[in-house]
């Protein structure tokens, strides 16, 4: 999804520059790259939390999953490597 936004921004704003970038534009071109990656950040975020899963398919929601169990295993492990650790 993230690259998907990131082609159409590029995509649109290559279609309307006919002379070469100003700063400004270039500057504004990254605030927009940034604002993406947020975006998708945010909403990688919530679905994580278990919020608006709604719309997407079952291999995002397999890719979730798997990523929060592999998550867990390295809780888990950072846990008993730290109860480990007290004990002796």
């Amino acid at each position: 999804m993230y690259k998907t936004l990131e082609r159409y921004r590029t995509c649109n704003s290559n279609s309307q520059e006919a002379t070469p970038p100003l700063e400004s534009e270039i500057n504004y071109q990254e605030y927009l790259k940034l604002k993406t990656r947020v975006e998708f950040l945010q909403s990688s975020q919530r679905n994580i939390l278990g919020e608006d899963l709604g719309p997407l398919s079952m291999k995002e929601l397999d890719q979730i999953e798997n990523q929060i169990d592999a998550s867990l295993k390295h809780i888990r492990s950072k846990k008993v490597e730290n109860l480990d650790s007290h004990v002796t």
